[in-house]
């Protein structure tokens, strides 16, 4: 586990939790809100790394799950699509492209 010591006038506002190859990125930076309405550069809540994009795909859209973002290849190296919950937090899975 890392931690990096904290500024002198500044909270902790993230974590990073890690357990038997699942890790989750926590963070918190005020009230209770959604990224995409708090930061334009960074919509994601979670970022759920997962080993099969393309079959995770498939398993929701054969439960007519509703993508705010479909399985794609990202800009900055990623494959995996997006779920916006109902309260509008949005959830990314995927991987590193290989």
């Amino acid at each position: 586990m890392f931690q990096e010591p904290p500024a002198p006038d500044q909270d902790p506002f993230f974590a990073i939790v890690c357990r038997d190859g699942g890790m989750i990125f926590l963070k918190g930076s005020g009230d209770p809100l959604p990224n995409a309405k708090r930061y334009s550069w960074a919509k994601w809540d979670a970022y759920l790394n997962v080993s099969d994009p393309d079959a995770l795909a498939d398993e929701f859209s054969s439960r007519s799950t509703a993508f705010s973002e479909p399985l794609k290849d990202t800009h900055d190296g990623l494959r995996g699509f997006e779920i916006t919950d109902p309260d509008g937090h949005v959830l990314f899975f995927g991987r590193p492209r290989k």
